[in-house]
């Protein structure tokens, strides 16, 4: 599972690769996640996180915009960034939601199969205690800030 960290990390990277504005690239970076806010109205998070805005066609609604208004290019790197970020990781991304609920990785992970049944606040609780994830986010993060200040 890749964190806010992990994301902001790759959105870093990819601002300062192609020299796009960094903040907007963190925003449409975080983007993606800003799903699990569903759960405020009553269901498990798990019923919305990684399906729509984890999409291809969520993607296509900022890039689609991203040729009129130049605001939106940066926005659309970092979706991307996020959804290659999360097809690396468990559970992987559905990407032709809604038309297919069939899961993309890029490296298929071997993370326990309870993360379905976590809160969000319990999934990060178990980051924290995954000294690796917190290690490989944290160099993403570092290698992102170098970039970008290059």
């Amino acid at each position: 599972m890749m964190t806010f960290c992990g994301h902001i990390g790759a959105a870093l990277i990819t601002a300062g690769l192609l020299k796009l504005n960094p903040v907007l690239t963190i925003i449409g970076a975080v983007l993606p996640d800003l799903d699990i806010l569903m759960c405020l109205t009553g269901r498990h998070w798990y019923d919305y996180h990684r399906k729509l805005t984890h999409s291809l066609l969520f993607l296509l609604a900022f890039i689609i915009p991203a040729f009129f208004y130049g605001f939106m290019t940066p926005i659309s790197f970092g979706i991307l960034s996020h959804l290659i970020i999360d097809s690396i990781s468990y559970p992987g991304i559905m990407l032709l939601y809604p038309f297919s609920r069939k899961k993309f990785y890029i490296l298929k992970s071997k993370q326990s199969k309870k993360f379905k049944e976590d809160t969000p606040i319990i999934a990060i609780k178990n980051w924290l205690y995954n000294t690796k994830e917190i290690l490989i986010e944290s160099v993403i993060l570092m290698i992102g800030l170098i970039i970008l200040f290059i």
